[in-house]
């Protein structure tokens, strides 16, 4: 028997990927590239993290009732991680994550992942970094008016790639 709570999060989830497909959203690809230093995002050595999307969508909704401004993207593509002291690389494909923001007029945000993601989690974080990993599944965290994280929730699997950026 399915629960009406998942049935209307699937549902919701469904309405989301349509709108973001269905509204005149174009597709665009993305190259980036980042570096962190010894202890950020991985506890013994830099990360040098590269990032080419094939699909990078957004779509921001305005605000309603409350003054709270959503905003949703989906990301799919491939992502390399360097370990900047070996220069030993890992490389996976996203097959694609949908992210739910909610923007607060106070400056803080509640956000849901949903799918294949990378989350960096630094010091200043809750739980505390560093850390890189790989997540499959859904996560919600929030985000106070300094950028820190606190995540709330997490369910699904998960692959430390600082470990298999040092071994």
């Amino acid at each position: 028997m399915v629960h009406s709570r998942s049935v209307r999060s699937i549902l919701m989830l469904l309405i989301t990927v349509l709108t973001l497909f269905v509204i005149n959203v174009p597709w665009s690809a993305a190259d980036d590239s980042w570096e962190f230093p010894p202890g950020l995002i991985c506890p013994e050595f830099g990360v040098r993290w590269d990032t080419h999307l094939d699909v990078d969508l957004y779509r921001e909704v305005a605000p309603r009732r409350g003054g709270v401004v959503h905003g949703i993207f989906f990301q799919a593509g491939q992502v390399t991680f360097t370990n900047l002291s070996t220069g030993k690389q890992v490389s996976e494909y996203l097959d694609g994550a949908l992210f739910h923001d909610r923007y607060y007029p106070d400056g803080t945000a509640l956000s849901t992942l949903s799918g294949e993601f990378v989350v960096s989690l630094y010091p200043t974080d809750t739980p505390a970094g560093p850390s890189l990993r790989l997540y499959n599944g859904r996560m919600t965290y929030r985000t106070d008016v300094d950028g820190n994280w606190t995540v709330e929730s997490f369910r699904g699997t998960s692959v430390d790639l600082c470990a298999r950026l040092a071994n």
